[in-house]
């Protein structure tokens, strides 16, 4: 084959290359930076833990009523992330409840590990929605 040939099929095949990668991530929505329901959540349950944080760190106790709804958006948005949030606070609870055995204790424990389990439950919802199945 000649160098003129070789020119033109190296030339193809670059081209045919650029045109199949190009579609490649055009159809695929995540590569285009589309925001999905997950990211969504995301960004919402990250807005509410920095304006959660941000009311207790410079002592503005009306801002923790901002970021509280907001973390319940970002459970709804998330596909059955409330439902894996609640099954979370339960865990903490569960775990707090039989870390003492002893009849008294493990009540006020219980109690007090499902009061910290809400805490985080509304206060830091940035951990629940990054939780993968």
């Amino acid at each position: 084959m000649t160098t003129k040939a070789n020119e033109i099929i190296s030339t193809t095949r670059s081209t045919a290359e650029e045109m199949y990668y190009r579609e490649a991530s055009v159809s695929n929505p995540a590569a285009d930076g589309a925001l999905t329901r997950k990211r969504i959540a995301l960004i919402c349950a990250m807005a509410s833990t920095v304006i959660t944080a941000g009311s207790f760190f410079l002592g503005i106790p009306g801002m923790a009523f901002l970021g509280a709804p907001m973390a319940l958006v970002s459970y709804l948005i998330k596909p059955n992330g409330l439902g894996r949030a609640l099954r979370s606070a339960l865990h903490i609870g569960k775990v707090c409840w039989f870390l003492i055995p002893s009849f008294p204790m493990d009540i006020l424990l219980g109690f007090v590990g499902m009061c910290f389990a809400g805490m985080v439950f509304f206060f830091l919802p940035a951990l629940f929605v990054l939780k993968e199945d």
